[in-house]
């Protein structure tokens, strides 16, 4: 089990791990329609506005990232979720936009 030091992982950690095997559920929380745009494949959609409806599609026994756009709806998304009981959970630190500059610079950017 991949146990998480902070609130939020960079994208360089998250990268490593994803490159090492882990397994991970990816919870993007931004809309449907931003996550048609672009995504980190395997990502799982469960828009912020629906999250705490959705709970039993993130399983549990994984350690979890939320992704969104810059940050903020993921930091949020990883409270709810960490209030519902889930324990290993954190936040893509800067978001999408910082995984495209960083990590992924094919990725388009919105």
């Amino acid at each position: 089990m991949i146990l998480f030091k902070n609130d939020r992982i960079t994208p360089t950690d998250l990268k490593k791990l994803l490159d090492e095997g882990g397994d991970i559920n990816l919870v993007d929380v931004r809309e449907e329609l931003e996550f048609n745009l672009c995504k980190i494949y395997g990502s799982v959609n469960l828009p912020l506005r629906n999250l705490e409806q959705n709970l039993h599609k993130v399983e549990r026994s994984k350690p979890i990232v939320t992704i969104c756009h810059h940050g903020v709806r993921s930091m949020q998304a990883a409270l709810i979720l960490r209030e519902h009981g889930f324990v290993y959970v954190t936040s893509l630190d800067g978001g999408l936009e910082k995984w495209a500059v960083e990590i992924d610079k094919a990725m388009p950017r919105y």
